[in-house]
């Protein structure tokens, strides 16, 4: 079985290859993106506030009996 660290150069090791073929300007530019993602702190992540309880006056059972009254289904006769 071929462990995850070797998985990984392998992975890295194509790549290479792949930007090998790339131009002195394009690699440059690509360092210069690689060396500020290692520079720069992590954001704060604002989609960890999309999870969580819901906050709603509502039941459950409430919200789904508006989605469901809410459909609207039209009858379409196929033609051929």
């Amino acid at each position: 079985m071929m462990s995850k660290l070797n998985f990984n150069y392998i992975l890295l090791d194509n790549y290479v290859n792949l930007l090998s073929k790339l131009s002195k300007q394009a690699k440059l530019y690509l360092i210069e993106k690689l060396q500020n993602s290692l520079e720069e702190k992590p954001e704060n992540n604002e989609s960890k506030s999309l999870f969580g309880t819901w906050k709603g006056k509502k039941s459950s059972d409430q919200i789904l009996e508006e989605i469901r009254s809410s459909r609207n289904f039209r009858n379409r006769e196929k033609i051929f």
